[in-house]
């Protein structure tokens, strides 16, 4: 599936953050995933045409918001989280996405002149993970 099919699909679903996609756009990954994959509330049922095409990844709905933004790509608007938000669901989601893309993602985000500590510090307490974000930061920085 192309990217603007993907997005349109998304824009029909008003409630999911497609997140491969938001990962390369904030420049932090350099491979291109096999999968396609959004986040949705828990508790929201997703159309068929979403369950078709995406691996879907359910959330607490008082985190879905955390970090969430709206992102120009193509000259299409998207939902998606920002950056700090999207290194938080990447920490916790280590153990799926590989280690190659976990560290990568780790080191371009403590090479980027965007980074915000304070926000990424808050957004992983909130997640209950800044002991683990920490622990492999304070490597890298």
């Amino acid at each position: 599936m192309d990217y603007l099919s993907q997005l349109r699909i998304i824009a029909k679903n008003s409630g999911g953050i497609i997140n491969n996609k938001i990962v390369a756009e904030h420049g932090i990954s350099d491979r291109i995933p096999f999968e396609h994959t959004i986040t949705a509330p828990s508790g929201k049922v997703s159309s068929k045409a979403i369950q078709e095409e995406f691996k879907i990844y359910y959330i607490k709905p008082e985190l879905f918001g955390l970090g969430k933004t709206m992102l120009t790509t193509l000259r299409n608007k998207v939902a998606g989280y920002d950056l700090e938000r999207t290194i938080c669901d990447i920490v916790r989601s280590r153990n799926k996405v590989g280690s190659e893309t976990f560290l990568a993602a780790l080191k371009m985000y403590a090479a980027s002149p965007k980074k915000d500590l304070n926000k990424l510090n808050t957004y992983a307490t909130e997640m209950k993970i800044a002991g683990i974000i920490r622990k492999y930061l304070e490597v890298l920085l």
